[in-house]
């Protein structure tokens, strides 16, 4: 919800504080733990920590790809795309390209239209 209000600081210490706790007590990841990267990885980079959102949106997508959650990978793969723009590296388009044929065969239509905005994003020169 932080995230969503544009409150990237506080959002990123109730995730930290949510992946700890969870890795705690379960002794690994689980099935969430690419999304709990995606959205680390967001909240790092609305701080500007592009270095670090990077690493950890790269993690989130790598995880989601290899256990075959669709349901996450597309947002992994744009916050991948937001991350790598911000760092000034190539490849968001390619990546924001794979999330919108992931979303649209999972009929994710909320998803849709974030990655177009964030495909608007990349173009202006996101980050």
């Amino acid at each position: 919800m932080h995230l969503e209000r544009a409150d990237p600081e506080q959002a990123l210490d109730y995730l930290e504080r949510a992946d700890s706790l969870y890795r705690g007590a379960m002794g690994n990841g689980g099935e969430a733990e690419g999304w709990r990267d995606t959205l680390i990885a967001e909240a790092l980079l609305g701080t500007g920590r592009v270095p670090e959102a990077l690493e950890r949106a790269e993690q989130g997508a790598a995880i989601s790809r290899k256990r075959g959650l669709h349901w996450g990978l597309p947002r992994g793969l744009r916050s991948l795309a937001r991350a790598r723009a911000a760092a000034g590296e190539a490849g968001a388009g390619e990546l924001l390209d794979e999330a919108e044929q992931v979303a649209s065969a999972n009929r994710q239509v909320v998803e849709l239209e974030s990655i177009r905005a964030d495909r608007d994003a990349v173009a202006a020169g996101f980050g």
